[in-house]
């Protein structure tokens, strides 16, 4: 991935609107993703990351877009950063857990 990102939430920052179809306590990890091979060009990931802004990176063509209670992500290279802090590339393995 050139990128991944799971959220429970709408807004990861003040001026992020990151996962514009995340309802509050709806149970679920939505999951947006973007694959090397689909994100050609360095300004198609500019277009995908300057419209989190507004949510309207939704519409690019490169966003992939999963819903789940559960995941996991086994990363074999790269850089893994959450939250802005790089960690090691390990098997991550995520869960909902309603009411806690």
């Amino acid at each position: 991935f050139r990128f991944f990102l799971a959220a429970m939430q709408t807004h990861m920052a003040h001026d992020s609107y990151a996962s514009p179809n995340s309802k509050l306590n709806d149970g679920v990890i939505n999951i947006d993703f973007v694959r090397g091979k689909r994100c050609c060009t360095p300004c198609t990931m500019l277009d995908f990351l300057l419209g989190m802004e507004e949510g309207a990176h939704v519409k690019n063509s490169a966003r992939e877009n999963a819903v789940a209670v559960a995941f996991r992500l086994e990363v074999n290279s790269g850089i893994v950063d959450i939250d802005g802090e790089v960690v090691e590339c390990e098997p991550m393995q995520l869960e909902v857990h309603p009411g806690v």
